[in-house]
């Protein structure tokens, strides 16, 4: 807390990583809604777009209530609104987030790009189940190494960690996937 010209108190937060805090906060300042949906992740260089639509398919031709995060489209239940990021920031994630639990929506897939998780666009939220699809040499413009690149997609999965009872699907016929089942154990 800080005194200003001895009128008014200010609160100081000091944070060692403030994308990771204004994730966490956007999360709480929306009620936590990740937590009130199945929420699913898709991460991996290709096949995360066709990937979510497939699972959101699933959900619907189930009577599913259900919405979409990705590079095309922001989908709630039957609504849909034109994306802006394959995964947007924080703020506007989970006020999407709580727009679907306000629809009633009970299930949700979104693409998570590497960018996502290294710039922290996912802090705060819990996922339910996570999927990796595969691991190609794109995105080294901003990873640098394809060892930076896993690294970064591997730590996707430690959002599955607060959920005892979430699930990690890998593809293992790509040798990244290979490599990030045996690691996950």
């Amino acid at each position: 807390k800080i005194l200003l010209n001895n009128e008014k108190d200010i609160l100081f937060l000091k944070s060692s990583n403030t994308r990771e805090s204004f994730g966490i906060i956007a999360s709480n300042y929306f009620g936590n809604p990740s937590q009130k949906l199945k929420f699913i992740g898709i991460t991996g260089t290709n096949g995360k777009t066709t990937t979510a639509y497939l699972l959101n398919s699933i959900l619907e031709s189930e009577g599913i209530n259900s919405g979409m995060i990705g590079t095309i489209i922001y989908k709630i239940a039957n609504e849909e609104f034109p994306s802006s990021l394959t995964t947007p920031d924080a703020f506007v994630l989970n006020r999407f987030l709580r727009q679907m639990v306000d629809a009633g929506v009970t299930h949700s897939v979104m693409e998570v790009s590497s960018h996502a998780i290294h710039l922290k666009r996912i802090s705060g939220c819990r996922f339910n189940i996570g999927i990796f699809t595969n691991l190609s040499s794109e995105h080294l413009d901003f990873h640098k190494t394809m060892e930076d690149y896993y690294k970064c997609k591997k730590s996707f999965f430690d959002f599955l960690k607060m959920d005892e009872s979430a699930k990690a699907v890998v593809n293992i016929d790509d040798e990244w996937g290979e490599r990030l089942a045996g690691e996950l154990g």
